[in-house]
């Protein structure tokens, strides 16, 4: 299923709340070397979790690398239609076929049967994947572009590398190289997913378990006397214990 939803508005955060998407999926194979499952890929469960709890998108830190990139994007993409001949076009996100929870938003598609995703990268990472990288996608961006082919059901991604900085050696700003399906990876993954789909569930089960029967709960706390007991709890509080933004430098320093 493809959502005709613009990229980075209210309506694409809403649909990928509590969904595990294609840039994620790196977190989702996070294993150590026993085989057991990493810091990373716990941590995107609980964020997860939270955000299906809450109903909110995590806020996460912008650098003035990352915004650096994301407004480099659109010369990345006219420079690679230039450069391949081929027309991009933008698109929202894709639903995987069979896993509902599994969603992808690469940065445009291409014709029928191809994707394509920018990166904007630091010059010294740009430069290094096109040196060490020369006949490869990076090894760290494969599975984002594998989950991309798997959620839109297409043949290839074409991972563009773009900095504008190298101005002395034009050819030299541009990295881009195709990969193709591959069924056996992209199993693997799709596995995973719904390992960590269920796992996820099962957490939040628990959760919910916690607070008994959530509707229960919410008209309790609906009830004028439980908020009139709340607001008797907060006024008997002591001023003086209360730390405000204001106070928080002269606290810190006791």
């Amino acid at each position: 299923m493809i959502l005709q939803i613009q990229q980075q508005t209210p309506e694409w955060l809403q649909a990928r709340l509590g969904r595990v998407t294609a840039s994620r999926v790196k977190d989702v194979m996070a294993k150590l070397k026993s085989g057991l499952p990493a810091a990373p890929r716990k941590n995107y469960m609980t964020e997860l979790a939270c955000e299906r709890l809450t109903g909110r998108a995590k806020d996460h830190f912008v650098s003035a690398a990352m915004a650096w990139g994301t407004e480099n994007e659109k010369y990345a993409r006219a420079a690679y239609e230039i450069i391949s001949g081929n027309e991009v076009e933008k698109v929202g996100m894709a639903i995987h076929p069979r896993i509902e929870q599994f969603g992808a938003s690469p940065d445009g598609a291409v014709g029928t049967d191809g994707l394509v995703e920018f990166k904007c990268a630091l010059t010294e990472t740009h430069v290094d994947w096109m040196d060490e990288g020369n006949a490869e996608v990076p090894e760290e961006h494969r599975d984002q572009c594998y989950s991309q082919m798997a959620c839109w059901e297409r043949d290839w991604v074409d991972f563009a590398s773009f900095d504008p900085r190298i101005e002395d050696y034009p050819d030299l700003q541009m990295f881009m190289k195709r990969l193709p399906r591959d069924e056996k990876r992209i199993m693997e993954i799709e596995v995973e997913v719904e390992r960590f789909l269920e796992e996820l569930q099962a957490k939040m089960v628990r959760l919910i378990q916690r607070c008994g029967n959530p509707t229960q709960v919410r008209e309790q706390m609906q009830n004028p006397k439980f908020k009139e007991q709340l607001r008797k709890s907060v006024e008997d509080v002591d001023p003086d214990l209360i730390i405000t933004d204001r106070d928080l430098p002269a606290w810190a320093r006791k």
